[in-house]
């Protein structure tokens, strides 16, 4: 009857996708709460608006969106991970956490302190099974250097494939940074054939999010360029920074001239 009279078929969301199934991690308990209220609502409205013959009362158990660290406790199972990892840099981290927890990131990870978001990406790779998918939203640091090759560049060789990246944008929050999207697949059994760089059908994707055969990141300096700058010390905390007072103190010379500058 409903076919004749031009409706869909009635379908049952939970047996194709349970909203059981929906797992998550975080370490805000108003943003837990708030991911449990929007996958209550986006059932009920699914269920209406697709006339789906199912019941949103009692409401769904999701338990499984729980309130951690999710770099500290063992994931649940999952065919698919996603995520938008916390944005600290790795000079950050000490002050943000405290020497303990920078500590234990060097431990439990081994590969020093990097940009806060390469352990999730490290993590989600590691967790996933042979097939399994991910896609996480970085600062785009993944794509540079130290923070890539802990990240990305480790990624493709333990057999990721990068599927679709956005290599850069700014981020549309408060934060004032700009990020890289990354998703992939680990172990396919047959590898894309081509791939989504920024809106671009491509050939395939590298870790530093460029197109494949258009990637210099491996490229060698040249000796001749070498000496050329030097980016200066970067103060990683207040401790080295110098008040008037103690700069005079260390600079007795009436022949020697300093800037003071306040760092905030």
């Amino acid at each position: 009857m409903r076919r004749s009279a031009g409706l869909r078929e009635q379908e049952t969301l939970a047996v194709h996708f349970p909203l059981t199934n929906m797992r998550g991690i975080e370490a805000d308990p108003f943003a837990v709460s708030l991911a449990r209220l929007s996958l209550w609502m986006g059932h009920k409205l699914a269920v209406d608006e697709l006339d789906i013959d199912e019941r949103v009362l009692p409401l769904a158990d999701l338990s499984g969106i729980q309130r951690a660290d999710a770099l500290r406790i063992a994931w649940p199972h999952a065919d698919a991970i996603i995520g938008n990892p916390p944005y600290h840099g790795s000079q950050q981290i000490r002050g943000e956490f405290g020497d303990d927890y920078a500590e234990w990131l060097r431990r439990e990870f081994d590969i020093g302190l990097k940009d806060y978001c390469v352990y999730w990406f490290r993590k989600a790779h590691d967790h996933l099974e042979s097939g399994g998918r991910a896609g996480l939203v970085g600062t785009n640091s993944i794509t540079q250097n130290r923070a890539r090759g802990s990240s990305l560049q480790w990624i493709v060789e333990h057999g990721g494939v990068i599927t679709s990246a956005v290599s850069t944008q700014d981020w549309s929050g408060e934060a004032a940074v700009d990020v890289s999207i990354a998703n992939w697949v680990k172990a396919p059994i047959e590898p894309p054939r081509e791939a989504l760089l920024d809106g671009r059908v491509v050939a395939g994707i590298t870790a530093s999010l460029r197109p494949t055969g258009g990637d210099f990141s491996a490229a060698a300096s040249l000796p001749g360029n070498r000496g050329y700058a030097f980016q200066g010390p970067m103060p990683v905390g207040t401790g080295f920074v110098l008040s008037i007072e103690q700069a005079e103190v260390l600079l007795p010379r009436g022949d020697i001239h300093f800037v003071a500058v306040a760092c905030s």
